[in-house]
C-alpha cells in the first residue's frame, strides 16, 4: 500500500484564497508589516541587507525585487524636513545678524541653537523616541524659538554697556533684571506644549513626541539663556561703537 493509492499528492500552496502574477508570471509575494514601535526605515533597510544575503542561495533562475515600498515617501518626507531645517537656520542667523548689526552678539546667540538642539535630541534618545516627520517639524519651530531668550539677554547686557558698565557688571545687571521674565516666558510655552503630551488616545500617541520636542527644546533654551549665553557675553562682547560698521551703515 503507497499513500497515492490513497490520496493525491502534489505540491501546493498553504493557501489558495490569494495569488500573485509580475509581468504575467507567476511568483511568490512577502509581505513585511513593522511593529508600531519598530523604525519604519531601519525596518526596510534590514530587509534588503538580508535578503541581498540570501540571494546568493536562491536558484539561477529566481530573483527577488520590492515592488511596493511605503518607506520610499517616509525617506522622502524626512529629507525635505532637512532642507526646511537647514533653510530655518539660515534665515535664522540672517535675520538676528541684521537686527543685531554685530557678529559676536550674533555668534552668541547662534550657540545656543546647536547646545539646545543637541541636548532636546539627547532626551529624546533617553525615552526611546527616534527621528520621525511630528519630531522633526517640532525642531524646525523649535529653531526660532530657542533664540528668543539668548537675544533679550545679549541685548540687554549690550544694553548696560552701553550706559558704562563693564562686561561683567554689565552681565551681571542684565542677567538679574530678565532672570524672571525669561523663567516666567518659559512656564507660559510649557503651559502649552506639555498638556498636548497628555492627551489621550491615537491623538496623544501621534502629538506626543511632537510636545515632548518643542518642551524640552524651549527648557533647554531658557537654561542656556541663563547660564551659556551670559557667560559668552561676559567673555567675547565689546562695547558698542558710537558710529556702526560699514556693512551696518548699508544694511
Amino acid at each position: 500500500m503507497r499513500l497515492a493509492d490513497v490520496a493525491t499528492i502534489e505540491l501546493g500552496a498553504r493557501s489558495y484564497s490569494s495569488g500573485a502574477q509580475l509581468n504575467g508570471k507567476a511568483s511568490a509575494y512577502l509581505g513585511i508589516y513593522p511593529t508600531p514601535t519598530a523604525n519604519a526605515l531601519q525596518v526596510a533597510s534590514a530587509v534588503r541587507a538580508e535578503l541581498n544575503r540570501l540571494h546568493t542561495r536562491f536558484p539561477a533562475d529566481l530573483t527577488w525585487e520590492v515592488k511596493f515600498d511605503t518607506t520610499r515617501f517616509v525617506a522622502a518626507t524626512i529629507k525635505e524636513i532637512g532642507v526646511s531645517l537647514a533653510l530655518t537656520l539660515l534665515a535664522v542667523v540672517v535675520v538676528v545678524s541684521l537686527f543685531l548689526q554685530s557678529w559676536r552678539a550674533t555668534l552668541i546667540v547662534v550657540l545656543a541653537i546647536p547646545v539646545s538642539l543637541i541636548g532636546t535630541f539627547a532626551v529624546l534618545y533617553l525615552l526611546g523616541y527616534s527621528a520621525n516627520t511630528l519630531s522633526l517639524f517640532a525642531i524646525i519651530l523649535a529653531l526660532t524659538m530657542v533664540v528668543d531668550d539668548a537675544i533679550v539677554v545679549v541685548e540687554n547686557v549690550e544694553t548696560k554697556m552701553a550706559e558704562g558698565l563693564d562686561r561683567l557688571q554689565a552681565t551681571a545687571q542684565a542677567l538679574r533684571q530678565i532672570a524672571g521674565p525669561v523663567i516666567a516666558t518659559t512656564l507660559v510655552l510649557l503651559a502649552v506644549f506639555v498638556p498636548v503630551a497628555l492627551l489621550p488616545g491615537i491623538v496623544g500617541e501621534l502629538y506626543r513626541q511632537f510636545a515632548v520636542t518643542l518642551s524640552t527644546a524651549v527648557a533647554l533654551s531658557s537654561l542656556v539663556a541663563l547660564t551659556l549665553t551670559p557667560a559668552l557675553c561676559a567673555l567675547l562682547l565689546r562695547p558698542c561703537s558710537a558710529r556702526p560698521a560699514a556693512v551696518w551703515r548699508a544694511v
